[in-house]
């Protein structure tokens, strides 16, 4: 299946909620981070093609998965961020760009739909601290993503807890 159409997108709900009687919870998770070429070297076609994976799938599914939890009362929905989305990355764009975006769409269902669905809805994102992958591979690189974190308000979890 193609999470970025909307028919298989809603076949995937369809099929889950068919195998196991409704659904609960869900984790979109699909994503790559595309070129590494920064802004003028990203061709379209690959702008494009990350923009669709990592952030249009995921507004398709949410937007599949909300009304069948609706149906049973409320569930969980979970979005694979990035910190790339919180603090920014080099050279990947779109995948920053997108990161961003999952974000900001996470939190609108958040206020929106968790609000409507009552308090038997959770919409959150995931912040892998652990797969940074490319765009960070020392723990000086890691403690300067930290601290940048810190100064909005976050904070991170020990590496060992990505790794475990």
């Amino acid at each position: 299946m193609d999470v970025t159409q909307s028919a298989d997108a809603q076949r995937l709900v369809a099929k889950a909620v068919d195998q196991y009687g409704g659904l609960d919870y869900a984790f979109n998770n699909a994503g790559t981070v595309g070129s590494r070429t920064g802004i003028v070297d990203t061709t379209e076609e690959d702008w494009n093609r990350v923009i669709a994976l990592n952030l249009t799938s995921v507004w398709l599914c949410m937007k599949y998965e909300i009304p069948e939890m609706l149906k049973r009362g409320g569930g969980a929905i979970v979005n694979n961020g990035s910190v790339s989305g919180l603090v920014g990355a080099p050279g990947a764009a779109a995948n920053t760009v997108t990161k961003h975006g999952v974000h900001g769409l996470t939190k609108s269902a958040a206020l929106r739909d968790g609000h409507t669905l009552g308090t038997g809805h959770k919409v959150s994102t995931r912040v892998p601290r652990g797969a940074l992958g490319p765009f960070r591979r020392t723990r000086a690189q890691d403690h300067a993503v930290s601290s940048r974190l810190r100064g909005k308000g976050l904070r991170t979890l020990p590496r060992s807890w990505a790794q475990a």
